[in-house]
C-alpha cells in the first residue's frame, strides 16, 4: 500500500513537472512570435520612412519618359491609320519605327537626364523653361530620328520633326514639374507618373482627337 502511493505521488509529480515544461515551451514559443512580428513591424516601418524608398532617380523617371514620348504617340498614330485606312504593310514597318524610338529615347535617357540636371542647378529661373524644351527637341530629334529610318529613309525626318516637337512638350512640361517637386536628382514616386505619363498621354489624346 505504501508502494503505491508512492508510485502514485511520483507519477504525479511527473505530470506536473511535464505540464509545467509544456507551458514554458508554449510561452516562449509565443513569446519569439511576437518578437518576430515586431521586427517585421520595425522593418516595414523603416523602408515607408525611408527617403530612398519614396523616390525615384531623375534619370530612370526620364527612362519612361523617354520610352513613352514615342510609345504613346506613336501608338496613337498607328491607331488613328489603322482606322482610317486598315491594317497594311505600312503600318507594321511604322510600328517597327516606333519601338525603334522607345528603345533609343531608353538608352539614351541618361545622358539627356545629366543634362536636364546641369539646367536645373545651373541656370536662373527665367531660362529654364526653354532650355528644357530644347534639351527634349534635341532628345526627340534624336530619337525619332533614328526610328523614322525603317520607314524607307524619308521617314528619318518626318520620325526626327515629330520626335522633337513632342519631347520639347514633354521635357518642358516634366521639367517644371521636376523643379517644383524634385530634390538631388530624385523624384518623389507621387509625382512620377504625373509629369512622365500626363504630358505623353495628352499628346497621344490630342493626335486621336480626343
Amino acid at each position: 500500500m505504501v508502494t503505491s502511493t508512492a508510485k502514485l505521488n511520483e507519477n504525479t509529480e511527473v505530470k506536473s513537472y511535464d505540464s509545467e515544461v509544456f507551458e514554458r515551451i508554449r510561452y516562449y514559443e509565443s513569446l519569439n512570435e511576437e518578437l518576430k512580428l515586431e521586427a517585421q513591424h520595425r522593418q516595414r516601418s523603416k523602408y515607408a520612412l525611408s527617403p530612398q524608398a519614396n523616390t525615384i532617380s531623375l534619370s530612370r523617371a526620364m527612362q519612361f519618359l523617354g520610352l513613352l514620348c514615342a510609345a504613346l504617340p506613336g501608338a496613337a498614330i498607328i491607331l488613328r491609320i489603322s482606322m482610317d485606312s486598315g491594317p497594311g504593310l505600312l503600318l507594321f514597318i511604322f510600328a517597327a519605327g516606333v519601338l525603334l524610338s522607345s528603345f533609343i529615347g531608353y538608352k539614351t535617357a541618361p545622358y539627356f537626364s545629366r543634362m536636364v540636371a546641369k539646367v536645373s542647378e545651373e541656370t536662373s529661373h527665367w531660362v529654364k523653361i526653354p532650355l528644357f524644351a530644347g534639351v527634349g527637341g534635341l532628345w526627340g530629334l534624336i530619337s525619332g530620328g533614328i526610328g523614322g529610318l525603317p520607314i524607307f529613309g524619308i521617314g528619318s525626318v518626318f520620325g526626327g520633326a515629330i520626335g522633337a516637337i513632342v519631347g520639347a512638350i514633354s521635357l518642358a512640361v516634366f521639367g517644371v514639374g521636376y523643379e517644383l517637386t524634385g530634390d538631388s536628382r530624385q523624384l518623389r514616386t507621387a509625382h512620377f507618373l504625373p509629369l512622365v505619363v500626363g504630358p505623353t498621354l495628352a499628346i497621344a489624346a490630342f493626335v486621336l482627337g480626343l
